[in-house]
């Protein structure tokens, strides 16, 4: 089997790359995944999507995101189910707090501030809190909430119109290289994928796979644990973060609401399953911040992989050293859904023009090796850390 460029993952990042390389040449494409498209960690997550990060670079760039998010309707023809309802961020201390002004000016200079907000504003907007040791919050109503199946089998789809060839269920057991240049895959399932153009989009397994070609990429897994509840009656408006525990809840389109909390998660590959430990941990803080949580019923548990970078931040492209012809996109530490509208359309043009466009320079992989680590604080398995 012969093709033009491979791209290994069928997740929200490898779908939205394969699209936008058909929609931008008439390569051929092929896409392949270990199990089925759409299986990992795309359809596992939490659905939202924001532009407040604590690192400038990552601000810029899920600006861009939201904005690719937006005009999905008129790029793939199907409804990303994208709502505005804000994110608020939970204060308790002092220190939280001075980093959060710090980071508005920041915000505030690229168009996206947010408000700050005192303790009496807070329990004015969300009565439904306890507000036991919270001393402020920050509101940013930029954020919001889509549907990752329908943006992931939107660019599915788009991109099978356009000629874009899948196979599902083919692990990749051999990086081919020649002399200095990428020559193809061994996989499970086929006879060995010629193709001279590699793209490794496989989220937790990205490290995985590029060890089979020599390479040390850090991209390491991170499994998290989630839950969705039952429909209620509409009251939850913002996804809802504090910032003592990690512990989070959005309510969705049916009125579901969706709830994770990170309590020492495995950092390794571990069968996706769920404790009861980490279920009482998250419910008795979700009861103790929303006591009106105490009449939820679970619907369903399930679990899924961060790709974790060792600075939180994405990996995309190159690093000269590498055999000709073999790019990475991967380590979105937890952010893959609400960025992969965008990452997608830069890797594409990244691959077909041989340039790399200026907001995706930080996140090259050279960076490890010259000591550029963008060090993006502002996400959910860092707040555990810092309160620990």
């Amino acid at each position: 089997m012969k093709t033009d460029i491979l791209i290994i993952g069928g997740g929200l990042v490898g779908l939205s790359i394969a699209f936008h390389l058909a929609r931008f040449s008439t390569k051929k494409i092929l896409v392949i995944d270990r199990t089925k498209l759409n299986y990992g960690s795309s359809t596992r997550n939490a659905s939202h999507f924001r532009v407040h990060f604590g690192a400038p670079e990552n601000t810029r760039f899920a600006i861009e995101a939201v904005k690719r998010l937006n005009a999905l309707p008129s790029l793939t023809g199907w409804n990303p189910i994208a709502a505005r309802d804000g994110y608020v961020w939970l204060i308790y201390h002092e220190e939280q707090w001075k980093s959060f002004e710090k980071a508005n000016r920041m915000w505030e200079s690229l168009g996206v501030s947010g408000d700050l907000l005192e303790r009496e504003e807070v329990t004015r907007r969300w009565p439904y809190l306890n507000m036991d040791g919270i001393i402020g919050g920050f509101y940013g109503p930029q954020n919001g909430r889509g549907h990752h199946d329908s943006i992931a089998y939107g660019f599915y789809h788009a991109a099978s119109r356009l000629g874009v060839k899948f196979l599902e269920n083919t692990e990749v057991i051999r990086m081919n290289v020649s002399g200095s240049k990428m020559r193809g895959v061994d996989t499970t399932a086929t006879s060995p994928i010629e193709a001279e153009t590699v793209v490794v989009a496989g989220g937790a397994y990205t490290g995985t796979v590029m060890k089979m070609a020599g390479l040390n990429v850090p991209v390491e897994p991170e499994r998290r644990e989630i839950c969705v509840s039952e429909p209620v009656k509409f009251f939850l408006k913002p996804l809802t973060i504090s910032m003592k525990d990690g512990f989070y809840a959005g309510q969705m389109v049916r009125g579901e609401i969706v709830m994770s909390m990170g309590l020492n998660p495995t950092k390794e590959f571990s069968p996706l399953e769920n404790r009861i430990e980490w279920l009482r941990a998250m419910s008795l803080a979700g009861v103790k911040l929303i006591p009106s949580f105490r009449n939820l019923r679970i619907l369903r548990t399930w679990s899924g992989y961060y790709d974790m970078s060792p600075d939180h931040s994405q990996i995309m492209g190159r690093d000269p050293a590498w055999p000709e012809g073999l790019f990475v996109a991967s380590g979105f530490s937890g952010h893959g859904f609400m960025m992969s509208t965008f990452s997608g359309e830069l890797m594409a043009k990244h691959i077909l023009k041989n340039q790399t466009p200026d907001l995706m320079k930080p996140f090259l992989p050279t960076r490890f090796n010259e000591g550029k680590l963008i060090n993006e604080a502002l996400v959910m398995s860092r707040v555990q850390e810092v309160n620990e």
